[in-house]
């Protein structure tokens, strides 16, 4: 199931993983970083998918909740969540 915005073209941020033992070294907020720094230069926004003790992470960098859906069964929400570079300009100005 997708948590994607119908219609939107933006890119896909995925597969984004740091092990464990490297956590808490930046190594995340680096790759995250750059992503929406490449996207911010060509003005798309950046969309992605996460479980809920994520969303503090990414809302650290920009991004916003615009989804989310719950499986029966499993605890816990999954959410679509989007970094706009229009707005985050906008924020920072």
């Amino acid at each position: 199931m997708s948590l994607h915005p119908a219609g939107m073209r933006c890119w896909r941020l995925s597969g984004l993983v740091v092990r464990a033992e490297q956590r808490g070294k930046g190594l995340g907020s680096r790759l995250v970083e750059d992503g929406v720094r490449w996207a911010a230069e060509e003005q798309v926004p950046v969309f992605l998918q996460t479980w809920g003790h994520l969303l503090p992470f990414y809302e650290r960098h920009g991004f916003s909740v615009v989804s989310q859906f719950s499986l029966p069964g499993v605890p816990g929400a999954c959410y679509g969540m989007v970094y706009d570079p229009a707005a985050n300009a906008a924020d920072r100005s």
